[in-house]
């Protein structure tokens, strides 16, 4: 749903190289995207979660990252199967861990009183 939208407005992909955090980033924004369309209603806020977790990584590293500019080289790569499972077990990955994260942060915060 997203990114239909995202390419149907998109400029001419630049040739600025990325960097390796941000295309990872970027495929993760790609990927999730591409999955937003094929999954349940129930699933559809955890999968844009997903997508504004890795705009916001992009957008905190790299102000001004033009998304419009270089979502489209990332999304032509989804167009592979294998890849996109790749990229989004990757991707879950990331968000996994990062979602253990906050839950033991939580946990100590219930434990000091906090």
């Amino acid at each position: 749903m997203i990114l239909p939208i995202l390419l149907s407005i998109a400029s001419p992909v630049q040739d600025a190289p990325l960097s390796p955090a941000d295309r990872d980033d970027l495929r993760c924004v790609a990927a999730f995207s591409v999955v937003l369309s094929a999954v349940s209603e129930e699933q559809k806020a955890g999968v844009t979660a997903g997508v504004m977790y890795f705009i916001g990584r992009l957008d905190g590293r790299s102000s001004g990252f033009d998304l419009q500019a270089n979502l489209p080289r990332a999304a032509a790569d989804m167009d592979d199967q294998a890849k996109l499972t790749t990229e989004i077990q990757r991707c879950a990955g990331i968000l996994a861990s990062k979602g253990q994260e906050l839950i033991a942060i939580g946990q100590q915060m219930q434990n000091s009183g906090n």
